[in-house]
């Protein structure tokens, strides 16, 4: 896995940085990492998270949240707030364990509960799994 931090581009329609973006195998993964609790996080940045998706067109994408707290409280809710905003048919939001859940079958959002590679190895394992649904 090649992975680059802080990524900018010039001319984009959205702002802020690409936190990290990594290729693994022949696929594009971009990762959008918080630091702050969940009740600092705002739907402006879930809303930039998915205008950065909307503009890169990663294979993966990763909302992270360095907390053990929950997601589904806020952070969840934020995701189907902003995707039902955006879409007639929002894709469905499912937990896959504890608190790793999958929108659809490339973005992912998870927190650091457990461990952060656990999770991540989690994470690539769904969305290289041969059986996963197509987007």
């Amino acid at each position: 896995m090649e992975a680059l931090w802080g990524v900018k581009f010039r001319g984009q329609g959205v702002g802020g940085d690409y936190d990290i973006l990594a290729r693994i195998n022949c696929s594009l993964l971009y990762m959008e990492s918080k630091s702050s609790p969940p009740k600092q996080v705002l739907a402006s940045h879930i809303a930039a998270f998915l205008d950065r998706i909307g503009d890169l067109h990663p294979d993966i994408s990763i909302f992270f949240m360095d907390t053990e707290l929950r997601m589904k409280d806020k952070i969840v809710p934020m995701f189907e707030a902003e995707l039902a905003r955006r879409n007639a048919h929002p894709p469905r939001i499912s937990r896959m364990e504890k608190e790793l859940f999958a929108v659809g079958a490339t973005l992912f959002i998870m927190n650091s509960a457990g461990s952060i590679r656990g999770n991540m190895e989690r994470i690539l394992m769904e969305f290289f799994n041969p059986d996963r649904q197509s987007p």
